[in-house]
């Protein structure tokens, strides 16, 4: 801000007469030819005068002209005798940044050690209910037997195709049960597909292809799922009563559809999964595509 100072003016003192007609009275009998006197400045308004004029001069020529060399000289020593900051005043800002930092980090530890506390408290829970279930008794025998792994032999709904027939070995105890698939979708009919916990289910396919296995168990019973089912590519379980995986049960497989539903061959082969019957397509043409929709109705 600039400031500018305006001196005031400087007028001489000089001494002149101050002529006074003095005040006679009106009585008629007064002199009225008397001679008006001549009055003179008293001696100490004389000097108050003087001094106001000297002191109001002295001012203006003490304040230096706008942004001339004194005028910035002037405001140059007035910015290097102010105050300066308090030299630690950057540091205690870093500090102060430093501890927020510090503080968010912590909060963002606590957050990962709750959530790694929860998974691993779900993941020791799932293994319990595993062991459970290992231990618990089953009626399911191993491998291709009788209310285990039963291949459909009724004429009016067997039926084989773009498969070979499964195949079993034993070893260390555990059975496994091969099928070598020999076409993109393949359709396996089953009076029972029921999985023990020592038996797995080994679907030999390319990654895009699928296997629709069909249950048919005049019994109506749903499925068991107790041991492993695996393959590169998708694998359908389909029965009508329903499919149940316990605790011990293992799948591994690139897609795996398990419904209650009805699928006819055609229907499979043609319209896929979410397409019904009568030829309506109710979502996704593939059934290995992903989707939310549900299985149309048998």
């Amino acid at each position: 801000m600039v400031v500018v100072y305006r001196a005031a003016p400087v007028f001489a003192l000089r001494e002149f007469p101050m002529k006074m007609r003095k005040a006679v009275p009106s009585n008629a009998s007064m002199n009225r030819t008397a001679v008006d006197q001549p009055f003179a400045v008293k001696p100490l308004a004389r000097a108050v005068a003087l001094v106001l004029a000297v002191g109001t001069a002295g001012l203006a020529e003490a304040a230096p002209r706008p942004l001339s060399s004194e005028w910035l000289a002037a405001k140059a020593a007035a910015r290097a005798s102010a105050p300066a900051p308090r030299p630690g005043a950057a540091a205690d800002a870093r500090m102060q940044a430093q501890r927020q930092a510090n503080q968010k980090l912590r909060r963002s530890i606590d957050n990962l050690t709750r959530t790694a506390g929860a998974v691993a408290a779900q993941r020791a829970a799932q293994e319990a209910a595993r062991q459970a279930a290992r231990q618990a008794a089953s009626n399911i025998p191993d491998g291709l037997a009788e209310g285990g792994l039963k291949v459909d032999a009724n004429p009016d709904t067997a039926g084989w195709f773009n498969a070979e027939d499964p195949t079993q070995s034993v070893r260390d105890g555990h059975t496994t049960v091969n099928i070598k698939q020999t076409g993109n979708k393949a359709i396996l009919n089953w009076e029972t597909f029921n999985v023990s916990r020592d038996t797995t289910v080994d679907f030999d396919q390319q990654a895009n292809w699928a296997v629709l296995n069909r249950v048919n168990d005049p019994n109506a019973r749903p499925s068991q799922i107790q041991g492993q089912i695996k393959g590169d590519g998708t694998v359908m379980l389909v029965n009508r009563n329903g499919v149940v995986f316990s605790g011990s049960s293992q799948v591994n497989v690139r897609n795996l559809v398990a419904a209650a539903a009805d699928i006819s061959d055609e229907q499979f082969r043609e319209r896929g999964l979410y397409g019904d019957n009568e030829g309506s397509q109710r979502c996704s043409p593939t059934p290995w595509a992903t989707s939310t929709c549900r299985p149309a109705p048998g």
